[in-house]
């Protein structure tokens, strides 16, 4: 009996290895939320409210660090701005903004106000009862639990404007919340670190609104399938771990000739290779043999997730597109 139960667990362990899910993380570049093609110089306006001197700064770097716009410094808009005759609150004005872009043509601008900065803590004080160790035995006795809780809160609105035309082309609202806690009992909680608290809330804030504005590099687990019975599979897997796609293709290739070539093989080892060279093409955005290869698969298993695969090859492929009219160039990671 216990022969017969060593051998079922080791033909367990030999069919866990053999088939599984290898999860390769493939980068992606997904476009911005707007088209600011064309757009290669980008001004600071006023940023008001509190923290404003923070996330001017984050912005600054952020922008710097993206590589699509040119940081035009504020010395020289003010100098041209001067010319014009405008002030800061002229720039309310849309005519004002047009007479401006006259000048700056191919830029825009960003304005924002912070709505909201702030952080608080509570306290609350709870009875309970406790236990200790005395001459090891568990004895019971009456303790009191004080817990600090700290909330941060941060909100910022920022407008995208077209200097040339005074066009608002994306008006857009963050907000984020950040919490924290720590308790004791019979004493006095830690601190908390409020304004790291507050901190990730800019850092946030400031990182999704460059994903409005500028193309931005994302990352996904693509689930690939290996099986001990179709050793180019690994191989090809291999390939993709080392982001060496021609390879990776060549070798999901063969493993569909190989399965084809085995008569009487199961019908989901079979799909494995087509899902496997599916992906790879997906990740290569050869869109139309993608969700061919993908669609063998399903109809071999009918497994719901290589269909849902087939929305997501669309999705990125619609993704590449709007990455294309912004940049001109491929989405290739």
């Amino acid at each position: 009996m216990l022969r017969h139960a060593s051998f079922m667990v080791a033909t367990l362990l030999l069919a866990t290895t053999a088939c599984s899910t290898v999860h390769v993380r493939v980068p992606i570049m997904r476009p911005a939320e707007i088209n600011l093609r064309g757009k290669s110089e980008l001004v600071i306006g006023a940023i008001d409210g509190p923290a404003s001197s923070e996330i001017n700064s984050m912005l600054k770097d952020s922008i710097v660090s993206s590589g699509r716009f040119k940081l035009v410094d504020r010395q020289h808009l003010d100098k041209v701005m001067q010319e014009l005759s405008l002030s800061q609150s002229d720039l309310a004005s849309t005519d004002s903004r047009r007479k401006l872009g006259k000048l700056m043509t191919g830029s825009i601008m960003l304005v924002g106000r912070v709505e909201r900065d702030d952080y608080d803590e509570q306290t609350s004080v709870n009875k309970e009862t406790c236990s200790k160790q005395v001459n090891k035995k568990s004895v019971q006795y009456p303790c009191t639990r004080r817990t600090r809780a700290g909330n941060a809160n941060f909100a910022v609105g920022f407008d995208v404007i077209d200097i040339e035309t005074g066009e608002n082309l994306k008006p857009k609202r963050l907000s984020c919340k950040r919490s924290d806690s720590k308790s004791a009992v019979d004493g006095t909680p830690a601190a908390i670190d409020g304004r790291s608290l507050l901190d990730s809330c800019h850092r946030e804030a400031v990182t999704s609104f460059m994903k409005a504005i500028a193309p931005w590099q994302d990352f996904v687990n693509a689930p690939f399938l290996k099986d001990g019975d179709v050793p180019p599979l690994e191989q090809g897997i291999n390939y993709a771990q080392r982001g060496e796609w021609t390879d990776a293709i060549e070798k999901f290739r063969s493993a569909v000739e190989f399965v084809g070539s085995k008569p009487g093989l199961e019908a989901d080892i079979i799909a494995k290779a087509h899902w496997d060279l599916g992906l790879a093409y997906e990740y290569t955005f050869r869109f139309p043999e993608a969700i061919e290869e993908i669609k063998k698969a399903y109809d071999m298993t009918s497994n719901t997730q290589f269909l849902a695969e087939i929305d997501n090859v669309k999705r990125l492929q619609q993704e590449q597109e709007k990455l294309k009219e912004q940049t001109g160039e491929g989405g290739e990671s």
